[in-house]
């Protein structure tokens, strides 16, 4: 296979009001891929935002995700995903 130069565009579709998301099993240009199941768009941790619940609350999964961001010679804060998900 060819390896691709170019992110594939994710979904995007206006929000429900009902998010929920979680990963799908599936990866995107090599990221695994999450979705909501309110609005069906989608979400790689290459993006610049995280998704968060119809709550507000950021799921563990997708915490964890996030996380990877930084890459692991990353000691700032926030670095392991601390203060991403509410208490």
């Amino acid at each position: 296979m060819n390896a691709r130069t170019e992110p594939t565009t994710l979904a995007q579709h206006p929000c429900q009001q009902v998010c929920a998301w979680a990963p799908t099993g599936t990866r995107r240009d090599g990221l695994p891929l999450f979705r909501c199941s309110g609005c069906g768009s989608e979400w790689v941790r290459a993006q610049a935002w995280t998704p968060a619940a119809a709550d507000g609350q950021v799921s563990p999964a997708v915490a964890a995700e996030a996380a990877r961001r930084a890459g692991p010679a990353t000691n700032g804060p926030g670095a392991d995903g601390a203060g991403s998900v509410g208490s």
